[in-house]
């Protein structure tokens, strides 16, 4: 597990543009002075660094706070934007809340909201109307995400 002064031996971060870059010569495609990093097939950046592979915006926080989080949240949820005011910690139910999800389905005649917390359903309600459902899903899940709530 990598710690804060390896970090900032081998990397520097911009917390004001979320970019990071090499301080050091690691092999022929990363240089020192390089912009760090690959996107994943899940769409994060990741940074290899002593065999293991980090997303960059867990090595932001531990950068910026010298603690190395499970989980950190993009709030704008874009997974690249690593922009230090965009981060925040969270749950993995926090994190899961701030997914995009369509959070209506049709059944039968009528159109349901459903909300989610920790694999659980806590909310679901069925309407006449598409918008009803999703104004009554919207609301749901402010009250029960609060910030996290997309």
């Amino acid at each position: 597990m990598i710690d804060l002064n390896r970090l900032r031996q081998l990397l520097s971060y911009d917390p004001a543009t979320g970019e990071w870059r090499w301080l050091v010569h690691r092999n022929c495609n990363a240089r020192a002075g390089d912009v760090a990093g690959t996107i994943n097939t899940n769409g994060y950046r990741v940074i290899h660094i002593d065999h293991r592979i980090y997303k960059s915006s867990r090595l932001a926080w531990l950068y910026m706070t010298g603690l190395l989080p499970v989980r950190v949240d993009h709030k704008n949820r874009i997974k690249t934007d690593d922009r230090w005011d965009n981060l925040r910690l969270c749950t993995q139910s926090q994190n899961v809340a701030n997914h995009p999800r369509r959070g209506v389905t049709m059944r039968g005649q009528r159109y349901v909201a459903t909300v989610k917390k920790d694999g659980k359903r806590v909310y679901r309600v069925s309407f006449h109307t598409f918008n009803e459902a999703r104004a009554a899903y919207l609301a749901a899940k402010l009250r029960i995400y609060g910030e996290f709530a997309p």
